[in-house]
């Protein structure tokens, strides 16, 4: 029927869109990692991140250091505190991880209002 037809793509709308926020809900929580006064209550494995450090970029960053010099680069968090100055004063000590801060903190977080976002 027209009925049950509607119902199944309305389920698999709903599915896919919970699929689309789910992830990047998950890229949000991993991002953390990017701000410096938050990454002493993350956890201390860059594998904990696959989102924001891919598997070909792990061992590399783990390699030339710039992960030890980050975790070492713990910050107060202050009402001041802007993480990208911080990024782009820590741009020559990493220059890995600053492209890639760079790339994710340049995401938005939402394209459109809440309000319009969850309205019906």
């Amino acid at each position: 029927t027209m009925r049950a037809r509607l119902l199944e793509v309305l389920a698999a709308a709903r599915d896919k869109l919970w699929k689309y926020v789910g992830k990047h809900m998950e890229l949000a929580k991993q991002a953390r990692i990017l701000d410096a006064t938050q990454m002493a209550a993350l956890p201390g494995e860059i594998a904990a991140f696959p989102l924001i450090f891919s598997t070909p970029v792990q061992q590399p960053l783990l390699e030339n250091g710039e992960w030890k010099v980050y975790r070492d680069s713990v910050t107060p968090s202050t009402p001041q505190f802007d993480v990208l100055q911080w990024w782009e004063g820590m741009a020559v000590r990493l220059p890995t991880m600053y492209r890639i801060a760079r790339s994710i903190l340049a995401i938005p977080h939402t394209s459109c209002d809440a309000e319009r976002l969850f309205s019906v």
